[in-house]
């Protein structure tokens, strides 16, 4: 539509005799040049616009991936936030437990200094009643002496007349040299203090002993207040550790409804009890 416009102006040119043969070869060519140069303005126009639109692309690819980062960033600082929280608590958990450990530690080496402790006193009641067996081998066989260990407190019992005669409260020769003979025994174990127990029948204190003893209570006391100063005074053990009750017929180790039970029943009891 152009050229045939231009043909037109240049025929119209021509007719008027304005326009020469060479001048119009010249404007021709000089059109021909010019719509060249237009074509190769709209084809790099043209590519322009495609590296345009590609770049536009890869921008708003740009910003898509600067916001994800974005969005990326700040989970990941709410993160560290949780992280620096639980660090925190864990730092302060850490802290408590130590102190926990410390305290169990400190409670586990008491249990432990108590344990060992106890296994020292056990260790040393079982020497005892070795000895004390060992000492009174015979009088334990013909069951006059009964020797028991209940949690580290040891007994031994001298059963019937062995160490008193009937209504008596002073000790006859053969209960003096028994005692002699577990005195050393008792005197080595300083760790137990010694209790003397008193223990009779339930047979009433007989007329002729009732002004001494009005009851069983006063002999069983009598019987083992004398023991005990004679282990004192006689045997040498410390005073401090020795003590004496007595207990009637009120803690009977058999039936006092025979004459074997009530013979059981009346006896003297030397308990080795752990110092706490």
């Amino acid at each position: 539509m152009k050229k045939i416009v231009f043909l037109l102006v240049i025929a119209g040119f021509m007719s008027s005799g304005c326009v020469s043969k060479t001048d119009y070869q010249q404007i021709e060519e000089q059109h021909s040049r010019t719509g060249e140069e237009l074509r190769q303005c709209q084809t790099l126009l043209a590519e322009k616009s495609s590296e345009v639109i590609e770049a536009l692309k890869a921008h708003q690819n740009c910003l898509n991936l600067v916001s994800s980062q974005e969005s990326r960033h700040r989970e990941l600082e709410r993160q560290q936030r949780i992280l620096a929280q639980e660090k925190t608590d864990l730092e302060n958990a850490n802290i408590l437990l130590s102190g926990q450990i410390d305290q169990l530690r400190k409670e586990l080496d008491t249990t432990v200094s108590v344990v060992d402790a106890q296994r020292a006193v056990i260790d040393r009641t079982e020497a005892t009643k070795n000895s004390i067996e060992a000492s009174l081998k015979q009088e334990i066989a013909d069951k006059e002496i009964l020797i028991r260990e209940i949690k580290g407190r040891l007994t031994v019992t001298f059963v019937d007349k062995i160490l008193f005669d009937s209504g008596s409260a002073i000790i006859n020769p053969r209960g003096r040299e028994l005692l002699r003979r577990i005195a050393p025994s008792l005197k080595d174990n300083t760790d137990h203090s010694i209790l003397v127990e008193g223990h009779t029948d339930n047979v009433p204190i007989s007329q002729a002993l009732a002004e001494k003893f009005p009851t069983n209570w006063e002999l069983s006391a009598a019987r083992a207040i004398a023991v005990v100063r004679f282990l004192s005074e006689q045997a040498g053990l410390a005073p401090q550790r020795l003590s004496a009750s007595g207990h009637s017929y009120h803690r009977p180790a058999a039936s006092n409804d025979t004459a074997q039970g009530r013979s059981q029943n009346r006896r003297i009891e030397i308990v080795l009890v752990p110092e706490k």
